[in-house]
């Protein structure tokens, strides 16, 4: 399995949730991001004829595993890909996330890419854009070619 990236277009995420700017963090906008995104992947997904999909939003302790995954359950029937639902962050699933981004290298930023949220919690919106814009001169062309993804089955 290969590593897969979507362009980074704020204005479609801003246009769905502009008008929730003033939710507070854990609030409906969050839903409502939650919401664009899996529809986003699971759009990609049936477009390249895969049988699931996924979200890795699952894996901040942030982040309301519940409303992802009842996202993702609804959005399935749209696009006819089934949702696996999940919750990353359990059973130490945060911290291996941050462990394997150091061991490949992976930019981790230091809010979820809210820029409502990142403006309340007095992120530096523009160093964060410094760090990442400098990251991605330095990983241009990288295909994460070095990251294995191995999906494991639960006996039932």
């Amino acid at each position: 399995m290969r590593f897969l990236s979507a362009d980074y277009r704020p204005s479609d995420w801003l246009a769905h949730t502009k008008a929730l700017k003033d939710e507070p963090e854990g609030g409906a906008r969050c839903k409502v991001c939650y919401n664009f995104r899996l529809d986003a992947v699971a759009q990609k997904a049936q477009a390249l004829g895969f049988d699931y999909f996924g979200s890795t939003l699952t894996i901040s302790p942030s982040k309301n595993a519940q409303w992802i995954n009842e996202g993702g359950l609804h959005i399935q029937h749209i696009y006819n890909v089934a949702y696996l639902p999940s919750d990353f962050k359990k059973r130490g699933g945060y911290a291996r996330s941050v462990e394997m981004c150091k061991e490949y290298n992976v930019y981790r930023q230091c809010y979820c890419g809210c820029l409502f949220a990142a403006k309340a919690q007095g992120v530096d919106l523009k160093a964060v854009n410094r760090e990442a814009t400098a990251y991605v001169a330095q990983h241009q062309g990288d295909d994460f070619t070095g990251i294995e993804f191995h999906i494991q089955r639960q006996a039932q």
